[in-house]
């Protein structure tokens, strides 16, 4: 999966630091270890409900009311909502079957989204025909060219 600039840089100084941790304690960082292990050689996997609850503290400091699952439902709403296709999103979230479960469980009803959907529908409609005034009612309509 790439990564964004931002987001590699973050996880090069989270590396320095756990290299340092892991060397004041005498012990070698493991080269293919978990990224955030909780022992300073990286071999040991996070506990799923320690990641969950820091992720709740730090949501809580923040005053924000959010869950780490709900980051996920942010992530693929965004990306939809920005034109990413839904193969790629599907892809990042790790859905088979070619996205259906992504547009199912995922796709949160972006405004934005269908106000450009809207604007994009209206656009390819054809010009409408001049209203009629009152003093044009005893004349026939017009019949346009098209028809």
């Amino acid at each position: 999966m790439v990564l964004d600039p931002e987001t590699v840089e973050v996880l090069a100084e989270h590396r320095t630091r756990c290299q340092a941790h892991a060397q004041l304690v005498g012990e070698p960082l493991a080269g293919d270890g978990y990224v955030f292990s909780p022992e300073p050689g990286g071999c040991t996997p996070p506990a799923p409900a320690s990641i969950s609850q820091r992720y709740e503290r730090m949501a809580a400091s923040l005053r924000i009311r959010t869950t780490l699952h709900k980051l996920r439902h942010y992530s693929a709403t965004e990306l939809i909502a920005a034109g990413v296709d839904v193969r790629t999103i599907a892809g990042r979230l790790g859905h088979g079957g070619g996205g259906a479960t992504t547009l199912r469980v995922y796709a949160a009803w972006v405004s934005e989204a269908d106000q450009r959907a809207a604007k994009s529908l209206a656009g390819r409609m054809p010009p409408r025909p001049r209203r009629r005034s009152a003093m044009d009612l005893d004349a026939p309509a017009p019949i346009p060219p098209s028809a």
